[in-house]
């Protein structure tokens, strides 16, 4: 609810049009802003690609999980399920891509799969 006030307040106070305008504008800005900072991230990605692969991973999970506490109660199983199908899709294969040409791929199994084996 605090939040809201906040939002609220940063729009003027508006209701209506005037304040939904005004949270568009606000949307914008915020969207612009993150467009700039991900370019970045994938310009760390360069030189340090750990770095900036954490700060993506970090910046979508952190969106997500906004996106997904607007959702609807009765909706929101349904996206943790579809959350944790994609969840185990990618990590049975990065496991098979692993288990496939562990002594050649082992580098680079690790830096697609993010996990160390």
């Amino acid at each position: 609810m605090a939040q809201q006030q906040t939002m609220s307040q940063m729009n003027g106070g508006r209701e209506g049009w005037t304040g939904l305008i005004n949270s568009l504008i606000g949307l914008t800005s915020a969207a612009t802003v993150f467009s700039i900072q991900q370019m970045q991230n994938a310009f760390t990605m360069l030189t340090d690609s750990r770095s900036g692969v954490n700060r993506i991973q970090h910046s979508i999970d952190s969106i997500s999980h906004a996106m997904t506490s607007e959702v609807d109660p009765s909706m929101r199983s349904t996206a943790e399920q579809v959350n944790r199908t994609g969840s185990r899709v990618v990590n049975a294969t990065a496991d098979a891509m692993s288990g496939g040409n562990a002594s050649q791929g082992g580098q680079e199994t690790e830096d697609i799969s993010g996990r160390k084996r």
